[in-house]
C-alpha cells in the first residue's frame, strides 16, 4: 500500500465518547418529551450537532423556531461536556498507541477529522493534543457524509487522497472517506461497509503492519 497519511475520526475511534454524545442527546430529548429509542444512536453517529438536531426533530415530528433549536443544541452540549469532563488518557480505545507508533515508524502523517466542535477539549483530556499533524476545523467545511473534511485534511497534509487511509466507526464518516477517494477502514462494527473492518485500532494496526 502506498499510504502517506492516516486520518482519524475521534468519537468511537480514538475514544468512546460517542456513547456520551447519545446519552446527552437522550437526556435532553427526554426533557423535551422526545423519547429516543436506543437504536436511534446509529442515526446520530459521525454527524454534526445541527444535523443530529434535525434528525431528532424529524423523528419526533416537531417544528421548532431557530431559537428553540439553538437552545436545544446548547443544552445537549452542556450535558455532554459534563459527561466527558472526567476523561483521562485511560479513556483511549485499544490500539490508539499502536496505530500512532506504526504511523511514526513509517513516517506516515496523521490528521484528526472530527465533526465535533469539542474535539480540542477531548484531546486535552486524553493528553493527545500534540499527536496530530493536522486538525481539521469542522466549522469551516460541510459535515460528513460530504467528503470535504477529509479532503481538507489531505490538502493540509499535502498528501493525495488516494494515499490516505481514513478510520471511522460511523456510516456517515465511511461514506465521506469513500467519496473522497481514500481507503476506508471501519472500526468497531463488523457490519460496516468499508474497504477493511476491524474490531478496534489494535487489530487495524496489526493488519496494516504487514501492508505498509
Amino acid at each position: 500500500m502506498n499510504i502517506h497519511a492516516f486520518l482519524f475520526d475521534l468519537d468511537g475511534v480514538i475514544t468512546e465518547s460517542s456513547t456520551a454524545h447519545f446519552q446527552a442527546w437522550k437526556e435532553v430529548s427526554n426533557a423535551h418529551y422526545i423519547d429516543l429509542p436506543d437504536a436511534f444512536e446509529t442515526e446520530l453517529k459521525g454527524i454534526s450537532r445541527a444535523e443530529s438536531t434535525h434528525r431528532i426533530l424529524a423523528f419526533a415530528k416537531k417544528q421548532w423556531t431557530d431559537d428553540e433549536v439553538q437552545a436545544f443544541m446548547d443544552e445537549k452540549n452542556t450535558r455532554y461536556l459534563e459527561l466527558v469532563s472526567a476523561y483521562t488518557p485511560d479513556k483511549r480505545l485499544p490500539g490508539v498507541e499502536a496505530i500512532f507508533e506504526l504511523a511514526h515508524r513509517h513516517h506516515i502523517k496523521t490528521a484528526l477529522v472530527s465533526a465535533s466542535q469539542n474535539a480540542p477539549l477531548l484531546l486535552k483530556a486524553l493528553a493527545m493534543e500534540e499527536w496530530f499533524d493536522v486538525r481539521v476545523d469542522p466549522t469551516l467545511h460541510p459535515s460528513k457524509p460530504a467528503p470535504d473534511l477529509f479532503l481538507a485534511a489531505a490538502e493540509a497534509l499535502h498528501v493525495a487522497p488516494e494515499a490516505c487511509i481514513g478510520f471511522e466507526d460511523a456510516v456517515a464518516g465511511l461514506t465521506a472517506i469513500q467519496a473522497a477517494g481514500m481507503t476506508a477502514v471501519g472500526i468497531g462494527n463488523t457490519a460496516l461497509d468499508a474497504d477493511y473492518v476491524f474490531p478496534s485500532l489494535q487489530e487495524a494496526a496489526h493488519a496494516l503492519t504487514s501492508k505498509l
